[in-house]
């Protein structure tokens, strides 16, 4: 893996239009020359001739390799998870998933389907990190760094930790006081919402994509955007 970038001088040149591309050599670019309406300064570059000293040109072309910069990039040997792969997932923002977008009522539906000690697993969640850090009745974006990190050690007992703080203590009321149909956690762990029955009733004629996220009517065992199967 390669990765670059341009350079600031590249950003400002660009910005006060003194760079242009060549028409037919994707790797030179062209300092424009002045006009009486805009006036352009000369630039120059250092290169190597065939005597191998180094001499001084105008960039009238200019490499293009003059304006990029290395970057390092690597990808670890064995690939890390920060995130949980849950049996409950929250709806992603703006997609209507088994009936539900995002709100108060499905995050207090979604949070009461796991136990105290599953609070690391239910945070484990972009879409539910977003949210809560987002949410316009309690923004949670100040406080949300101890549990972050919690969520990147995987820390179980940091997480905890946060679960008890006065920010999250309101969240936690504000969850218990829209229970109404929520799901109802049991002894074992395994949560059975009030309004199951209603929505496999409704998801046998409509199912959202799990790969693109298109919305199906019909009860087709393959997806009528991308094909693929449900």
């Amino acid at each position: 893996m390669e990765g670059y970038q341009v350079s600031n001088q590249c950003q400002s040149v660009v910005k006060d239009r003194c760079l242009i591309p060549t028409k037919d050599a994707p790797e030179l670019a062209y300092i424009r020359e002045s006009t009486s309406e805009q006036y352009v300064p000369d630039v120059y570059f250092k290169e190597k001739d065939q005597y191998n000293n180094e001499v001084v040109r105008l960039g009238r072309p200019l490499p293009v390799e003059y304006l990029l910069l290395d970057c390092p990039v690597s990808t670890p040997n064995e690939p890390l998870y920060s995130f949980a792969v849950n049996a409950s997932n929250f709806p992603v923002a703006n997609r209507l998933v088994e009936g539900h977008l995002q709100d108060f009522n499905t995050l207090a539906s979604y949070l009461q389907k796991f136990s105290d000690e599953q609070f690391l697993e239910a945070v484990s969640d972009f879409h539910v990190l977003i949210f809560i850090a987002t949410m316009d009745m309690l923004p949670l974006r100040e406080y949300i760094g101890p549990l972050l990190e919690a969520v990147k050690k995987r820390d179980r007992a940091q997480a905890l930790e946060w679960k008890q703080s006065e920010h999250w203590a309101t969240v936690e009321q504000l969850v218990m006081a829209s229970g109404g149909g929520a799901a109802v956690l049991g002894a074992g762990g395994e949560a059975a919402a009030a309004g199951s029955s209603a929505q496999s009733s409704s998801s046998s004629t409509s199912w959202t994509c799990q790969h693109c996220t298109f919305i199906n009517q019909t009860a087709s065992e393959n997806c009528e955007m991308c094909h693929l199967p449900r």
